[in-house]
């Protein structure tokens, strides 16, 4: 029966998978608090629960931040947890990313696997279970909004709504994932007091508000030099030297007699793929360490960077490139190891009212 009315429905679901895909809801910066992460967002949340509407479901927005679609009735609420935020659409695409273009009987479009075709096939899959077979339990597909970034959303619903009983997330390949690679978002911070009155300074620092988990593709910087003591010829051979024996792809110009820009160019990739990237922020925190060396100047955040993650994939020298049988990492080890080396031995700030940079990478 259910195949049946898959079958059936075909070409309405073929269809409201590429009208999702045609909003594009990437988060942005967004002061309205009607939306938090931004109207495009807020606006696939209402294209869904006007389509549940329609399918007879009940719906609930919740504030925004997330929403849900509703059948059945029980003490039990089973969910089904998507999302309908996607990344940045990025470059190089053959068609328009948000257009949900179908060629070789494939949907193209950002988000049309990750999650909004996904969010689709549950609803109708829904469908199909409320019109053919009785069901004694609550089932609730909750729609995410901030996924791709820091989980707000559902840190919001857990707040505010009724915990499922059980569920699961359509936002893997099917059929089924019962493990997942260990994921760990890591904010390195250091007092940088003991350095501003160096020889080198950092001016400013330009990530382009990167997605959280994707390898990022550009990321500026500029320096500083005090002119008494180096030259400013001599400074910018150094870097050229420096990025030709990494092979990076940096852009060097120079501002005026006392400021150089750096610009690292990537690839960009999700980051359960960092292989498939090059990150440019790495690029640069690398660059960084061997120009600050050079005028022996130790900053012990590049230190750390430089000799335990640089451009590598898998924590060689983290120690932490193992996997148990189930291919889990072992997320202690790496705790332990990120805090030994790193958390209790990074410098105290002297002075409550010290400068401080965080840097955020992949």
């Amino acid at each position: 029966m259910i195949e049946k009315y898959i079958e059936e429905h075909k070409q309405e679901i073929i269809k409201k998978v590429q009208e999702l895909i045609q909003i594009p809801s990437v988060i942005s910066n967004s002061t309205n608090p009607q939306y938090p992460f931004g109207k495009p967002i807020g606006d696939a949340l209402a294209y869904m629960l006007n389509l549940g509407n329609q399918l007879g479901f009940r719906t609930k927005n919740i504030d925004n931040y997330c929403g849900y679609i509703e059948f059945g009735e029980g003490n039990d609420l089973v969910g089904i947890i998507g999302h309908l935020d996607v990344v940045p659409e990025g470059d190089d695409w053959t068609y328009p990313p948000f257009l949900g273009t179908i060629s070789n009987n494939k949907i193209y479009g950002r988000g049309a696997i990750d999650d909004k075709g996904p969010v689709i096939s549950s609803l109708f899959a829904m469908k199909a279970v409320m019109e053919h077979y009785p069901v004694h339990k609550r089932i609730r597909l909750i729609l995410g909004l901030n996924e791709e970034n820091d989980w707000k959303c559902i840190d919001y619903y857990k707040k505010h709504e009724e915990i499922p009983s059980l569920g699961f997330s359509p936002d893997a390949d099917f059929p089924c994932i019962y493990a997942e690679k260990s994921i760990l978002t890591a904010y390195l911070k250091m007092d940088y007091t003991s350095v501003l009155n160096q020889d080198i300074t950092i001016k400013e620092i330009n990530t382009y508000n990167n997605a959280i988990n994707v390898v990022p593709k550009t990321c500026t910087i500029i320096l500083k030099i005090n002119p008494y003591k180096i030259a400013m010829c001599d400074f910018i051979q150094k870097l050229k030297t420096i990025i030709d024996e990494n092979q990076f792809e940096i852009d060097l110009y120079k501002i005026d007699d006392q400021e150089i820009k750096l610009t690292s160019h990537g690839k960009t990739s999700h980051a359960a793929h960092p292989n498939l990237g090059v990150n440019a922020i790495s690029q640069l925190l690398i660059t960084l360490y061997h120009i600050f060396n050079l005028h022996h100047i130790s900053i012990e955040l590049f230190d750390f960077f430089y000799h335990y993650i640089n451009m590598q994939y898998y924590g060689e020298n983290l120690k932490i490139d193992f996997e148990d049988e189930s291919r889990k990492t072992n997320l202690k080890r790496w705790r332990l190891l990120f805090k030994k080396q790193y958390i209790t031995n990074r410098i105290k700030p002297s002075n409550p009212c010290h400068h401080q940079y965080d840097y955020h990478w992949k």
